[in-house]
């Protein structure tokens, strides 16, 4: 739609917002959670798909609430909406941080980790395919969003990118392609 030839990157979350903010990249498209903070330091595209926090566990274990996180250990993509949120809501807590979503998950199913916070979309994949584990509970006030985030000051991109998301949320192309990824995680989507 922007008549552009995408030059794709592989990167870690954590160095990603960095490259960003360096110039060596115009656009992160990921998971990219909007919070404050990287309102403050990006531009963020308009929002494509709501999401929140999980509390994910094995089918066999004791954790089924976030209060059963106290003493646990929890593991989190470094970096993240869910590294943050285990800090603040869960004292006592040992944090298990990896950079990359498979780690995370193979930490629970291997048991070194007791349980996990991720976004629903993310976590309802992983869960979706690895046997003996389960999304116990949604945590409380933890709403949000997708968005893509561009370098502060790469307007035009943000403007143009804005306005492709706009006319797919119009002509239902953005619900469409939400249905189909994600009914395929045998979940309800969090929109």
């Amino acid at each position: 739609a922007l008549d552009r030839e995408p030059l794709y990157e592989v990167g870690l979350w954590s160095g990603l917002l960095e490259r960003l903010a360096d110039g060596t990249l115009d656009l992160v498209c990921t998971a990219a959670t909007v919070t404050a903070e990287r309102r403050r330091r990006f531009a963020l595209s308009v929002g494509y798909l709501a999401t929140s926090l999980v509390l994910v566990s094995r089918v066999d274990s004791r954790i089924r609430r976030a209060a059963d996180l106290a003493g646990a250990r929890v593991a989190v993509r470094l970096a993240t909406v869910a590294d943050d949120w285990v800090r603040a809501h869960a004292p006592g807590a040992e944090l298990l941080h990896s950079e990359l979503n498979t780690e995370v998950y193979e930490a629970l199913r291997s048991g070194a980790a007791d349980a996990a916070v991720d976004d629903r979309p993310i976590a309802a994949h992983f869960v979706s395919g690895t046997p003996g584990l389960c999304l116990v509970a949604d945590l409380p006030d933890t709403a949000a969003e997708y968005a893509m985030v561009f370098a502060r000051d790469n307007h035009r991109l943000r403007v143009a990118v804005d306005a492709v998301l706009r006319d797919m949320a119009r002509t239902g192309e953005l619900e469409r392609l939400r249905r189909k990824w994600l009914r395929e995680l045998g979940g309800t989507p969090a929109w």
